[in-house]
């Protein structure tokens, strides 16, 4: 297994989690998932996209992490200790015992996809919060560029959202 290096929050982040058992990125989840490995713990890693998934398990590949993938249609096995799961498939299929479950984007947590799949499993730990990286440098601060404020007068709304191809139309001029 190859030495990686993690940043000072990183490891912060990783004794924070192991006193109450990401910053999101895919080293400090497979860092997470070494150490819970090591305390015989199963890992559920949930993505939504299937170039993400992908990625996580080459990652876990490079830890020498033993795991399995639930999605469509993929060759490896899901009968692993470490799942690193579409949203899409687990949906549909029982849901794998887990001690730690990190969910990528953790922000999509709130769709009614992630709900149904949280509620199975007990509680969510925010590690570092955005404007904490953002202060350190570890992130860029985002920046919003539109040549104008839309009139979103007339756009219908359905449970707070607005209605994607109304918007869409009113984007397109």
């Amino acid at each position: 297994m190859g030495k990686i290096h993690l940043r000072p929050y990183q490891n912060t982040a990783i004794e924070n989690l192991r006193v109450s058992i990401g910053a999101g990125k895919t080293v400090v989840a497979c860092e997470m998932i070494r150490l819970a490995i090591l305390k015989s713990k199963r890992v559920l890693f949930i993505a939504h996209r299937k170039e993400i998934i992908t990625q996580s398990s080459s990652k876990l590949d490079d830890f020498g992490i033993d795991h399995g993938v639930v999605m469509a249609n993929h060759a490896r096995k899901n009968d692993h200790a470490v799942q690193v799961a579409s949203i899409q498939t687990l949906m549909n299929r029982d849901k794998p015992d887990a001690d730690l479950i990190i969910i990528d984007e953790a922000h999509l947590s709130c769709s009614a996809s992630y709900k149904s799949i949280v509620k199975h499993y007990a509680d969510i730990v925010q590690v570092v919060p955005m404007a904490t990286l953002i202060a350190s440098g570890h992130l860029v601060k985002p920046r919003v560029f539109a040549p104008f404020t839309p009139d979103m007068r007339g756009v219908k709304k359905s449970k707070g959202d607005y209605d994607a191809t109304q918007t869409a139309a009113l984007m397109d001029k």
